[in-house]
């Protein structure tokens, strides 16, 4: 499967974590000794994706070989998906066939067309049935010198033995929120438990607005401004109420005398006690709206009501 967009202009500089391993990958590429099969393992949204299309570019910049320039023409087509030489091979669902292993197989005894480096990027490698694995497997005992394999799963332990023993392996883990070398905010690592790979940049700009707008409301703000400024419901309700999860989420961990919480700026907010009716009427609620996005109902209407229900929690209100 070819013609995969990735997100613009992302380089190492823009990986956010991962420095251990994106080092031990850029010192293979500066030593020339690229091992012929990789395990990229982790948790799903991590970024092992990201890190291994920017491993690609940097493998064949025709410019800044080991650090991708991001503006020559191999960089420009891999940024665009273009690239005839990242090869994917993977499913959205179901097994990967064996068929269509077979098939980039058979591709792997021609020359690269223009990298120095081809690269099968299987994703996610778990879902390679008995046959694709074996066939795979034969391949990766006898490697050609211009290819290399990306194995990306989510789940390795699902892997046969005889395919992993034959992968040098790098294991991604969750990003540390208290890795100050980060300017991302920290409460959306908390959000998405370090696994940021799945979220784009909008995505963090719109739970940044997200954020700000429910703390507001919960230190006694009007409920409806982000009705009639922020929300655009077809587009981020699912990610709206994810957010407003979250902050329901905490405020029962604080109200049960917990610490951990997503959202540190609940903790010097003056807010009612909350009794479990109400947490079971605010749950509701929010389950309503979820089940609603495809039943059009009116989703300002849904949201003012639900954003209403925070306020009175706030001992400002």
């Amino acid at each position: 499967m070819r013609g995969h967009a990735i997100p613009p202009d992302i380089m190492w500089k823009d990986i956010l974590g991962h420095t251990r391993e994106t080092e031990t990958l850029k010192a293979w590429i500066q030593s020339d000794r690229i091992p012929h099969a990789l395990l990229f393992s982790g948790l799903k949204g991590v970024g092992k994706t990201t890190v291994a299309v920017e491993f690609f570019k940097a493998l064949n910049c025709l410019n800044s070989p080991g650090d991708a320039c991001g503006r020559c023409r191999s960089c420009v087509k891999i940024q665009g998906g273009t690239h005839p030489d990242l090869i994917r091979l993977g499913s959205s669902g179901g097994l990967i066939k064996v068929e269509e292993v077979r098939g980039v197989l058979e591709d792997l005894s021609l020359k690269p067309f223009e990298a120095r480096y081809r690269i099968v990027l299987v994703e996610p490698a778990e879902q390679l049935g008995e046959a694709g694995a074996n066939a795979l497997l034969k391949t990766l005992e006898e490697p050609t010198q211009t290819t290399v394999f990306i194995l990306i799963s989510h789940k390795s332990r699902l892997l046969l033995p005889t395919i992993r023993s034959r992968c040098q392996e790098i294991l991604f883990r969750p990003i540390d929120s208290t890795q100050t070398s980060l300017t991302l905010d920290p409460a959306i690592l908390r959000l998405t438990s370090g696994t940021i790979g799945g979220l784009g940049h909008e995505d963090s700009a719109r739970i940044l607005v997200m954020r700000t707008a429910i703390l507001s409301i919960l230190a006694g703000g009007d409920p409806l401004e982000p009705v009639s400024k922020t929300i655009t419901p077809e587009a981020d309700a699912p990610l709206w109420l994810s957010v407003v999860e979250s902050f329901i989420r905490d405020i029962m961990v604080l109200a049960l005398g917990g610490e951990e919480v997503i959202h540190a700026e609940l903790k010097t907010l003056a807010l009612k006690e909350i009794s479990f009716p109400q947490m079971e009427r605010l749950l509701e609620a929010l389950h309503a709206v979820r089940r609603g996005i495809k039943q059009n109902l009116n989703l300002k209407i849904a949201f003012a009501e639900l954003f209403l229900m925070l306020s009175r929690l706030s001992a400002r209100g």
